[in-house]
């Protein structure tokens, strides 16, 4: 990328320049509109490059890409897809704002220029999610702090 300017436009003055960046191409599902965060369908598990600053897809991409990430040691196989789509659809629903409009509920927009460990950085990335990172045993899944039905209730009656 590059910017041409003729000097003679702007004279003696400093120019001051401002940029917005949109970073990485992630792969997020196919049903998956980043634009308008929306979701339409059922989705098939597949995936396709697009930008994105949800949470969700940036955390599948630091585990799974070969060179910043963990990819030489996880593949997609090895991580829970089907949690990350769920959670991604909590990150993308909106929320007010506070000035009248609204926004997504989280997003993710990281500049690493350090090395660090990959649990840290992990660790990092999921907290924005309110979520943790869990080894099932046989590949890595998410567990989110979000709304949900109860699933017991304890009372006098069912308490020894």
């Amino acid at each position: 990328a590059g910017l041409l300017v003729d000097a003679e436009q702007f004279g003696s003055q400093q120019v001051t320049r401002n940029y917005h960046l949109r970073g990485r191409i992630f792969q997020v599902p196919s049903n998956y509109d980043p634009d308008t965060r929306t979701y339409t369908g059922l989705w098939d598990g597949t995936l396709k490059p697009a930008y994105t600053n949800n949470p969700a897809w940036c955390t599948m991409d630091i585990l799974t890409h070969p060179r910043y990430g963990l990819g030489r040691r996880i593949g997609v196989a090895d991580v829970d897809k089907w949690a990350l789509y769920a959670i991604a659809q909590y990150c993308d629903q909106q929320v007010p704002d506070g000035f009248g409009g609204t926004e997504p509920r989280m997003t993710l927009n990281a500049y690493m220029t350090s090395q660090r460990k990959a649990y840290d950085v992990l660790a990092d990335f999921c907290s924005v999610m309110r979520c943790m990172p869990v080894w099932n045993g046989s590949r890595m899944t998410f567990v989110q702090d979000r709304p949900s039905d109860s699933a017991w209730t304890y009372t006098n009656s069912n308490v020894v």
